[in-house]
């Protein structure tokens, strides 16, 4: 390929065509058939070899032409670069984790049972909420809960493969029973206060440990919490069992 230059015209030669131009402006067709020159802006033509093809035709562009000059570039960057940070910003806003809390309510008694000569069994019944603040769903795996009065483990529950999902901002409440067995001086103590005349006196304090693991994003993760309560324990004049099977006999979610 090769450009010559004249004060009496143009002429630009190529492997695939070449434009002749002269001083009067006319076009000077060497062979082939001739297409308009898509860079001369509509003032010059190509003389096409035959058996060649336009699509083959290698065109000169000056350097400084504005068809070379991008165009917007600062906008499309600007734009790109703010629809990322958009997008970044609300996946961290709607995946950051947040706080899964416990709250252990209503522990009442609602049976009495004196075992023997020494041994008293309460039913307890109480309720366990767990809260989810969360975008996006929590699944509960397991759930074990521990009764116990001055460090005497009294009872529990525990419930494994629960497999229950909280949705996101959401709280669900779990209704458990659970047996309480007193022994020995502390079962004598327990019918004393539950048999007492003073209704002032009918209160036992016993802590509550509750343990829950639950599965967020793939990630399973552990809470642990320690509630203390007085339970108000009143002797029946006729004395049964209690019936308590230590499982969920009650579920309802609520959306915040």
């Amino acid at each position: 390929m090769g450009v010559k230059s004249s004060r009496q015209g143009l002429d630009v030669d190529s492997g695939y065509g070449s434009i002749q131009r002269t001083r009067s402006g006319s076009v000077d067709h060497t062979i082939g058939q001739t297409m308009t020159c898509p860079t001369c802006h509509g003032k010059g033509t190509l003389d096409i070899e035959p058996g060649q093809s336009p699509e083959q035709l290698v065109a000169l562009i000056p350097y400084r032409d504005k068809r070379l000059k991008p165009r917007r570039t600062k906008l499309y960057v600007g734009v790109t670069v703010a629809v990322c940070a958009v997008i970044s910003g609300l996946l961290l806003f709607f995946l950051l984790p947040r706080s899964v809390s416990l709250q252990l309510t209503k522990p009442h008694m609602i049976g009495y049972s004196e075992v023997g000569n020494d041994s008293v069994l309460l039913g307890v019944n109480f309720t366990l909420s767990i809260k989810n603040d969360n975008f996006l769903a929590v699944t509960v795996g397991s759930m074990e809960i521990t009764v116990s009065e001055t460090s005497v483990l009294l009872g529990g529950i525990e419930v494994k493969n629960s497999s229950s999902s909280i949705s996101l901002r959401s709280t669900k409440t779990y209704v458990h029973q659970v047996a309480l067995t007193f022994k020995g001086k502390q079962g004598l103590s327990i019918r004393r206060i539950c048999a007492g005349q003073d209704w002032r006196q009918h209160k036992l304090n016993v802590a509550f440990q509750e343990m829950v693991t639950y599965t967020f994003l793939m990630s399973t993760e552990k809470l642990e919490n320690t509630d203390y309560y007085l339970i108000n324990c009143v002797k029946p004049e006729t004395t049964s069992p209690p019936q308590v099977d230590g499982s969920d006999s009650k579920e309802s979610h609520k959306i915040l």
